[in-house]
């Protein structure tokens, strides 16, 4: 072996700010596919929906084995990104394109899931921060996003663009090769402690509280990034160069937050800023659905990018405090894809059935729902997401 890959290592902060690039692609994109391809607001999230159940099935399926996660969902986000970018050739590349955004989703889940945890597993004392700049490097690449796909050399056909992206998911592979990945002694050690005991009441209860928190901001998140353009678009003066850059304002914000996280998270605060984080992105939405403007919608991105930014960090940070097996670890991951899938895709349907901007309240009571989950209650004492 040439070395070890720590927890803290820069590996995965580059590696995790491609994943940040594919994920949010579909942002900038959809306004581009959805004119080539003449598609209705359903089709949009349908095609949505494919990618984040992908996702979902891929940190659903994680294996114990992080390396070889790693491993498979490189070369699967990959070959996904590389058949997505030929589907963009055709004329009727829609259907092609929803088995290609599966597989991609599949990819970007295990490999997400996998970098988070073992970073997650370096020293307690430092998780909070750590997770904080890993997603602050996811959030770095869905800003490039729309360099990568749309906006930079406009003269290069997007599938080729497409293809150099999928090609840089290989990196933590050429990276790991010769070297061993440090997965400290505490991850095998909550593994033979989580598999004696029976999972009882108090478990699956832990697990259901944390499965649901991730399931409702996964589809808040996902929704907010991937309409914004079309809502941009469709409700205010801004041409289609200009709406493309509007998913990059809500990741500049979300990277903003996270920096901020980072330098002032602490046991005592964390609370306090995650109850803020609800409220200031609920009424920033709620704003930009009542008064839709270009600069209302400009301003309104950044800010609720940097309100949500301290959830999920913090959120995940309690999660592994909490000292689930990593089987289940992955359910509770998987729960972000799959809300973004049924988020994205119902929000569609309201749009295709009614209009978008009443689709854009469907993120608007997620967040309700969210604060209520979180908010004081006779059992809040006892809400694992709330108080360590």
């Amino acid at each position: 072996m040439n070395g070890q890959i720590k927890p803290g290592s820069g590996v995965w902060l580059l590696t995790c700010s491609f994943t940040g690039a594919g994920t949010a692609f579909f942002g900038p994109f959809l306004p581009h596919l959805s004119s080539v391809w003449h598609l209705l607001d359903k089709q949009v999230g349908l095609l949505i929906a494919c990618f984040f159940l992908g996702s979902f099935l891929g940190t659903l399926l994680l294996s114990r084995n992080l390396r070889r996660t790693l491993t498979i969902g490189s070369w699967t986000a990959c070959f996904g990104f590389l058949t997505f970018a030929q589907s963009t050739h055709l004329d009727s590349g829609f259907r092609a394109a929803l088995p290609a955004a599966a597989v991609m989703g599949f990819g970007l889940g295990q490999l997400m899931s996998s970098i988070n945890l073992l970073v997650g597993n370096g020293p307690e004392s430092e998780r909070s921060k750590s997770l904080a700049a890993l997603s602050a490097a996811w959030c770095a690449g869905a800003i490039l996003s729309p360099v990568l796909t749309t906006v930079w050399l406009v003269g290069i056909d997007p599938s080729i663009r497409l293809s150099v992206l999928a090609l840089l998911f290989l990196f933590p592979i050429v990276w790991a090769r010769g070297r061993s990945i440090l997965v400290q002694a505490s991850f095998a050690e909550r593994e033979q402690v989580s598999e004696q005991p029976p999972f009882g009441i108090g478990a699956m209860r832990l697990a259901c509280l944390c499965t649901a928190a991730f399931l409702i901001y996964g589809g808040i998140e996902a929704s907010v990034a991937n309409w914004m353009p079309l809502y941009a678009l469709r409700y205010s003066s801004m041409t289609l160069g200009a709406a493309q850059w509007i998913v990059s304002l809500f990741w500049f914000g979300l990277i903003s937050g996270r920096m901020l996280t980072f330098l002032i998270v602490n046991s005592a605060v964390e609370t306090l800023i995650v109850r803020a984080a609800i409220i200031g992105s609920s009424c920033c939405l709620a704003w930009l659905v009542y008064a839709p403007s270009s600069w209302n919608i400009s301003i309104g991105s950044f800010v609720i990018g940097a309100t949500l930014s301290p959830l999920f960090p913090l959120m995940l940070s309690a999660v592994i405090a909490c000292r689930l097996s990593i089987r289940i670890l992955g359910v509770v991951l998987a729960a972000c894809g799959l809300g973004s899938a049924l988020l994205s895709s119902l929000l569609g349907l309201i749009s295709s059935l009614w209009s978008l901007r009443m689709g854009m309240l469907l993120p608007l009571i997620a967040l309700g729902v969210l604060l209520i989950f979180f908010w004081q209650s006779p059992g809040y004492r006892h809400n694992p997401l709330s108080r360590r």
